[in-house]
């Protein structure tokens, strides 16, 4: 499947560009993607991880064989960078973006590009709260809304070729006036974001002149701490990008509160029930939802890499015989390939969240380049002994990855070299497969005196996948 475009230029190579990257490389689009940007260390890693074949840190080299760019960086350094880049872009090339708002950046775009060169505003509504090539994974444009905000200006032959593109990366597209969508965004995802920063920040004031609070909240606080963690820089940007729309729905959410703080205040129930009521009529996007996806969820240590007791260095990282080819099958079939990994090394002292995060480079880098690729991977810092609610066989991770990548877990594997893993799966109702590499053999001496048992015994990872696969062709 060819998108019609020869060479990519992704200028951001974080989570939506390096994505973008992965996503045009795992559906064999036949581009060619170069990534710009200002540190030639993440542009390197961004190479590593397989996200982009090469990289400039120059803006003025390498456009020649350039025909669509995708600039991917928060909003506030699109206009500069636009203006930056124009001189040199050339005939025929189309700019596009990514950006959260519309308004400021198309208008200066029609007007900062050079004739013959062309631009069509793009928003993918994808994203988590995560940042970072490292935090890219290729499945995350499938089954997201991707709104393109053509004008009166915008060149038709263009505009149908960013809108072939998307479709070619799973996102359904949907055209919108420019202002219309700069509203929109400032009600369902500006505002909810000043909302989650501003609790977040209320509580945290709260705390400073009592006792701890946070250590006492539950899911629907965890809600708004997830969102608080997205990138400040870019929702700085956001919010001053589109700053009258959102002053509008600001004054809106005030005055909505300002009723129910009267309601409470006068001990009005009828009027807070009827609220509550409405509010949980709504359902998020009454359009068709998301269609979720199978997942085969795998564990690290044992079932893709050797068991190395704790590993904490990157020098070690070994790969079991087919655990490749194996992930290489998980991404060819439509599954999701997710790692979920317990990782007490961290509590107890033997390495740091750094070196895993080194040890998780390599790992993406050795998979991407014999084109393999991950679509998360989540770990359990925490001891035994602190009875979190991540460490398998507890659900946490998996929940997490479920939510985070839209997985239907109904149709969903869990696959690893131990007990812990095979109960996680059977808690939550997965197909479990134990590999008898790692300390598989050792568990499966173990099996007969467990009453959970796995749903198949699979010499190794790639072995265990053809047997999935025979289940869910």
């Amino acid at each position: 499947m060819q998108a019609g475009f020869k060479k990519l230029a992704v200028i951001g190579v974080g989570l939506i560009g390096g994505s973008l990257g992965l996503a045009c490389k795992q559906r064999g689009l036949g581009i060619q993607i170069a990534g710009y940007g200002r540190s030639e260390e993440r542009l390197r890693l961004a190479l590593e991880l397989g996200a982009v074949d090469s990289f400039q840190t120059d803006f003025t080299q390498g456009w020649q064989d350039v025909d669509l760019v995708i600039l991917a960086t928060p909003v506030g350094l699109i206009i500069p960078i636009l203006r930056q880049i124009a001189p040199y872009l050339p005939q025929g090339a189309i700019v596009s973006d990514v950006g959260s708002t519309k308004g400021e950046i198309v208008a200066a775009a029609e007007q900062i590009l050079p004739e013959g060169v062309y631009f069509v505003g793009a928003h993918p509504i994808a994203g988590t709260e995560k940042s970072g090539v490292e935090a890219a994974f290729p499945s995350l444009f499938e089954n997201a809304n991707c709104i393109i905000t053509p004008t009166t200006r915008t060149n038709i032959s263009a505009l149908q070729r960013v809108q072939n593109l998307w479709r070619m990366l799973g996102s359904e597209v949907i055209l919108m006036d420019v202002q219309e969508h700069d509203f929109a965004l400032a009600a369902v995802s500006h505002l909810p974001h000043v909302i989650a920063y501003s609790l977040v920040n209320t509580v945290l004031e709260l705390e400073d002149k009592g006792k701890p609070l946070i250590p006492l909240s539950g899911g629907g606080f965890r809600d708004f701490t997830r969102i608080a963690e997205s990138d400040p820089v870019m929702w700085r940007d956001i919010c001053l990008s589109n700053k009258d729309n959102l002053c509008r729905v600001i004054d809106h959410f005030q005055t909505q509160l300002t009723k129910m703080k009267t309601w409470i205040q006068t001990a009005d129930g009828n009027s807070l029930s009827e609220e509550f009521l409405k509010a949980k009529t709504v359902k998020t996007g009454n359009q068709k939802p998301a269609a979720a996806r199978p997942a085969v969820f795998l564990d690290r240590d044992g079932t893709i890499n050797e068991e190395n007791s704790y590993l904490t260095q990157v020098e070690k990282l070994r790969i079991i015989p087919h655990a490749v080819e194996a992930i290489k099958k998980i991404n060819a079939n439509g599954l999701k390939a997710v790692v979920l990994t317990n990782q007490s090394a961290i509590a107890r002292g033997y390495m740091n969240e750094e070196a895993l995060t080194r040890i998780h480079h390599r790992l993406k880098q050795i998979l991407a380049d014999s084109g393999a690729y991950l679509d998360g991977i989540y770990y359990c810092p925490h001891h035994p002994d602190q009875n979190c609610d991540c460490r398998k066989p507890s659900a946490g991770m998996l929940l997490a990855a479920a939510k985070d990548l839209r997985i239907d877990l109904k149709r969903s594997f869990m696959v690893g070299d131990k007990i812990s893993d095979i109960r996680l799966g059977h808690n939550l109702g997965l197909t479990s497969v134990l590999v008898l590499t790692g300390y598989g053999k050792s568990e499966q001496d173990k099996l007969a005196g467990e009453k959970i048992q796995p749903d198949y015994i699979a010499e190794d990872l790639n072995q265990a996948v053809e047997w999935i696969l025979s289940r869910v062709r």
